[in-house]
């Protein structure tokens, strides 16, 4: 067994090639933005005849489990993990500000003026002199601290950047809940929020695209004190606590106009095999391993990506409570997610077939864990009150690093954790 780890940039060009080649990885930590693709192609392995044979209990998984169904209804993924996006912030300056944590946790958006939030982020910018966004002066061409980080971002999600506010005012992606036919880019809603990302841009208080190079991670910015707030995936959870010498609060998404929506995108990476893998039945061993809560538990003890197990996701947060980010304390300035009074509950939005796993995520009174996380078509959408662990995973790329597994000249992918 050899495991090969690629950068997430070069990831999926390296596996397309392999495909062309037939020297593909036997198997492979898959996207959800790159399964249709792939199963279209006929390259990825059903793995339903595997999971009657050995009876494997689909339901451990608490997210993830249809967002790896193609639209005739086969399995041809395992839910490896989900996501969320948070709010991630230097203390030191929101403190030198004159805001708490408290503020951030309930911060609110709207496209016309920007909200709470869009106040906030004035004054957090300083010019090199040391004048803020919102006081006269203000040097925007000179800027030693932006207010927010980039949310004008490139990719067609904004993942994690505009999508959790866009989201709070019911805009939806795609024209149905199930394989789209249409795109809402045209939708005034995102024209609205579109809008107000350049204003943002135009004002100084947020970076343009181009104004840091691609090797600049957000959590080198936040570090450096070249922006004082941004909104992160989840996974960074852990990176941006271990900062030498700053202390990053951590709080909920913006609420809506409404005071009570909080909204991301979300679905579950998944770990998939190879249609043209000569090692199938080696592949699905791996594979099955890695949808065990032995495996999933294993692998998140560094708190680097949540599983979709939730006994794992459990282990996962007590590590990483360890290491300074607690996830469940709803009064906590570190806290990602906040505890509701009962533990999280999905149902369906309105029209939504058996097909489709978006979820609305609620707070409800007695305990349930769904099956399904969502497959970047819509967002989960949140009230006030963010449930515990076990939400769907923000939409996302998978790892910047990715792995790929040998067996003598054959290769099976596993996945590169966050």
């Amino acid at each position: 067994m050899k495991i090969t780890q690629y950068n997430v940039t070069d990831y999926f060009t390296k596996l397309t090639a392999g495909f062309v080649a037939g020297t593909a990885p036997d198997a492979f930590q898959n996207s959800v933005q790159f399964f249709p693709q792939y199963a279209d192609q006929n390259q990825l392995l059903p793995l339903d005849d595997y999971i009657k044979k050995d009876n494997f209990d689909l339901s451990r998984f608490s997210v993830g489990v249809d967002s790896w169904k193609y639209a005739e209804g086969k399995q041809y993924g395992l839910p490896l993990d989900w996501a969320a996006t948070g709010l991630y912030y230097n203390t030191d300056m929101l403190t030198k500000a004159g805001y708490s944590a408290k503020d951030v946790q309930n911060l609110n958006w709207n496209p016309d003026n920007g909200g709470t939030i869009g106040k906030m982020i004035a004054h957090l910018t300083l010019d090199t002199k040391g004048r803020r966004g919102d006081e006269p002066g203000f040097d925007k061409a000179h800027i030693k601290t932006y207010g927010f980080g980039q949310l004008a971002a490139k990719d067609f999600l904004g993942q994690s950047t505009w999508s959790s506010f866009v989201s709070t005012t019911g805009w939806w992606l795609g024209n149905k809940a199930n394989w789209p036919t249409e795109l809402n880019y045209n939708d005034p809603r995102l024209v609205k929020t579109m809008d107000w990302i350049r204003t943002l841009v135009a004002k100084g208080y947020a970076p343009k695209i181009g104004t840091f190079t691609n090797t600049v991670s957000d959590v080198d910015l936040l570090s450096s004190g070249k922006v004082a707030m941004e909104t992160g995936g989840s996974w960074s959870a852990s990176t941006y606590a271990k900062i030498p010498n700053i202390k990053v609060g951590i709080g909920p998404t913006v609420l809506g106009s409404d005071g009570k929506t909080r909204a991301v995108f979300s679905n579950s990476n998944g770990n998939t095999i190879w249609a043209g893998t000569k090692n199938r039945d080696l592949a699905w061993k791996w594979v099955s391993y890695m949808g065990s809560e032995t495996c999933q538990t294993k692998a998140s003890a560094t708190g680097t990506f949540f599983p979709s197990i939730p006994a794992s996701m459990d282990a996962s947060a007590k590590a990483l409570k360890a290491q300074g980010v607690d996830l469940t304390d709803r009064a906590s300035d570190r806290g990602l997610l906040r505890r509701a009074e009962g533990r999280q509950c999905l149902r369906r939005h309105a029209g939504q077939d058996q097909e489709h796993p978006e979820r609305e995520v609620t707070a409800a009174s007695s305990a349930h864990r769904g099956q399904d996380a969502a497959r970047a078509v819509r967002p989960a959408v949140l009230p006030d009150k963010r449930p515990y662990a076990h939400h769907p995973h923000a939409n996302r790329q998978p790892a910047r690093g990715r792995h790929l597994l040998r067996r003598g000249t054959h290769r099976t992918g596993t996945p590169a954790h966050h």
